[in-house]
Formats: structure tokens, C-alpha cells, sequence
């Protein structure tokens, strides 16, 4: 399978994944985000032999002045909210000592 689409916007995500749907093309959601931490990305993921036929599908459901977002940014976005996450655990540890 490969990631197709990934998105914090919970309603372009399942946008994306009945547009696909109803084309015939199975999808998976990874990474549904639980209440407490809604700015975790959701990724659609599809079978290699439909990642050709779902391209321009989720790429009409984007707002044309942004585009389809590279996979890559959302992952480097997400290792930079973890570094943050430890930076501020960490901080929060050495005043805990003081």
C-alpha cells in the first residue's frame, strides 16, 4: 500500500476517502487522531496497483491554491512536533529538580 494523502483536516480526510470509495478504489485512514490531539496528520493509504487512478481524485478535492501536499512535509512536521514535545518534557523535568 502506499500513502496517498495525509492531512490534520479530519473532514478533508474522509472527503478524500469516500471520493475514492465511490470510484471503486479501497482506502485505508491511518493515524486517526483521538479528541485530545487533533493536529496528529491522518494518512489515506490505497493498494500500489490504484495509486495511479487515485492521484487526481484527491487531487480535485484539494484547494486548488495549495495542492496536494509531498508526504514528506507532513512527516517532517511530525518529527518536529515529537522534538518539541521532548524539548518541553525535558524542561519541565529539569524544573521539577530545581
Amino acid at each position: 500500500m502506499k500513502q496517498i494523502f495525509s492531512s490534520t483536516d479530519q473532514s478533508l480526510i474522509q472527503s478524500a476517502r469516500l471520493a475514492l470509495e465511490s470510484e471503486g478504489i479501497p482506502s485505508v485512514v491511518q493515524n486517526r487522531p483521538g479528541g485530545a490531539l487533533p493536529f496528529i496528520p491522518s494518512s489515506i493509504l490505497v493498494d500500489d496497483a490504484d495509486y495511479d487512478r487515485a492521484v487526481p481524485i484527491v487531487q480535485e478535492l484539494e484547494p486548488h491554491d495549495r495542492g496536494v501536499r509531498p508526504v514528506v512535509l507532513y512527516k517532517r512536521t511530525w518529527r518536529m512536533t515529537l522534538v518539541l514535545l521532548l524539548i518541553v518534557a525535558a524542561l519541565i523535568g529539569i524544573g521539577c529538580l530545581l
